[in-house]
């Protein structure tokens, strides 16, 4: 019936949570796109399928194709956690002291910040500018509303120079 309804609607929109993405099976995802296509439901040239994803920009990691799951502890030194503040979990704690030598990048103490070895002060999300991916998969410009203290540099800015650093060059775009 809902797939009915879903087939017949004008304007239909498939919005799903992150407990489908959470085995890291594509195919269940695939499977939503491709009923969209069949059904037309699309915005312009893009699918009406929206990804509810627990933070911000998780959709943008997702279309890098980063997965917490795909990290493997066995033989890993070090992590650098960035923006390691989102929300609390005890399974991503648990596994994290595991972890030699961890590195967050982050606005707010947390039970993250609390066991890292080196914590980088990251700007709030008002005091951020830069690029992120809505939830409809839209690239969206941030725009500063804040004025950050003095010397914090933004997410960017502390990657490059780490990596130059590290002898490396990063483009900032």
């Amino acid at each position: 019936m809902a797939a009915e309804m879903y087939g017949q609607a004008e304007r239909g929109v498939i919005i799903y949570g992150e407990g489908l993405v959470q085995g890291n099976d594509p195919t269940l995802i695939t499977s939503l796109l491709n009923l969209a296509d069949l059904t037309g439901n699309r915005a312009g040239d893009r699918l009406r399928v929206i990804s509810l994803k627990p933070a911000a920009n998780s959709r943008g990691g997702w279309e890098l194709g980063l997965a917490a799951g795909d990290i493997k502890r066995d033989g890993l030194k070090g992590l650098y956690l960035l923006l390691g503040d989102e929300q609390e979990d005890e399974g991503l704690l648990d596994w994290l002291k595991g972890i030699a030598f961890l590195v967050v990048q982050a606005s707010y103490h947390s039970p993250v910040t609390a066991i890292a070895d080196v914590v980088l002060p990251s700007p709030i999300w008002a005091e951020r500018e830069g690029k992120y991916t809505s939830m409809d998969g839209r690239l969206l410009e941030l725009k500063r509303v804040l004025q950050a203290k003095d010397g914090l540099l933004q997410d960017q800015e502390i990657l490059i120079e780490l990596s130059k650093k590290l002898g490396h060059e990063l483009s900032p775009s």
